[in-house]
């Protein structure tokens, strides 16, 4: 039943229904709780913590990353403990809690730069230099821009490099560095 529930949630969702999303999801955690099965608890915790991001319940979305990170830990799963730190990371930006934000990216970092995940190290360097950027820390949030742009370029993410190299240039237009804007 739960990956019924499951496809149904990733339906509702595609659709942004989050409402029907946020019961299947709710769903599907009911069904993996009693089925004991942590790996999948963690995977339908994720998914409801997302839709919960969506629909603006950031308190439970939190509730729900915190569980996942738990089960992570336990697991061992250096990626997926990352992945996690970033969405709780996230979470705080969007609620205008910006310095709870940093020490949940940091470790994130210190956990991802071993495993050369270099398109999360390219969000997750964008997410330091748009707070950097924020706080008017221009040299800081440059260098996260570019160590960003270099990860993007690694893995050949066009999207993430058109992306970031637009943020890149703002921020150096800002800070009136236009020449090197220019080679951005």
């Amino acid at each position: 039943m739960s990956d019924d529930d499951k496809h149904r949630a990733r339906i509702f969702l595609h659709r942004g229904q989050l409402a029907q999303a946020r019961a299947a999801c709710e769903q599907a955690v009911a069904d993996d709780r009693l089925a004991d099965n942590p790996c999948a608890l963690s995977a339908s915790l994720g998914n409801l913590g997302n839709v919960c991001a969506l629909s603006g319940d950031l308190e439970q979305a939190e509730a729900c990353y915190r569980e996942v990170l738990t089960i992570q830990r336990t697991e061992q799963n250096p990626q997926a403990i990352a992945h996690t730190l970033v969405n709780l990371g996230n979470l705080h930006i969007g609620a205008g809690r910006p310095e709870k934000a940093r020490p949940y990216y940091l470790e994130a970092l210190d956990l991802l730069t071993p495993l050369n995940d270099d398109r999360a190290l390219g969000i997750l360097y964008h997410n330091l230099g748009m707070e950097e950027a924020r706080q008017s820390h221009g040299e800081q949030a440059i260098a996260h821009f570019t160590e960003a742009l270099e990860c993007h370029r690694r893995i050949g993410n066009e999207e993430g490099l058109a992306l970031r190299s637009e943020e890149h240039t703002s921020e150096l237009q800002s800070r009136e560095t236009i020449s090197y804007a220019v080679f951005c």
